[in-house]
């Protein structure tokens, strides 16, 4: 009678420690998939807010001062046939180079 009982004692120890390691797995496998999927949706969120973006500077442009530009042209049109939009005619003015806006320490 002895036996008996402690066989049933090992076989339900055998049972419930398989048991327990099955159940054991299942999280496991249950975790990984938790994973997998919180890795997808953040993903998918930074993919939705590239595109947000993206939609919201194309929306928010900066177009040209074209007008601005073409006014700006023709009032340098007078200054002569040799002015560029760079220098003008007689070249780059001596107050233009300074950095500062006061004069160097060469004296110039």
């Amino acid at each position: 009678m002895a036996v008996t009982a402690i066989v049933a004692t090992v076989a339900s120890t055998a049972v419930q420690y398989v048991s327990g390691r099955k159940q054991q797995k299942q999280q496991e496998a249950q975790l990984a998939e938790q994973k997998a999927a919180n890795a997808k949706s953040a993903a998918q969120a930074e993919k939705t807010q590239e595109a947000n973006e993206q939609a919201q500077n194309k929306a928010n442009r900066k177009a040209a001062d074209v007008s601005g530009i073409n006014a700006g042209i023709e009032a340098r049109q007078g200054a002569g046939g040799g002015s560029t939009l760079l220098t003008g005619q007689s070249g780059v003015g001596m107050d233009e180079l300074n950095l500062g806006g006061g004069s160097t320490l060469l004296g110039g």
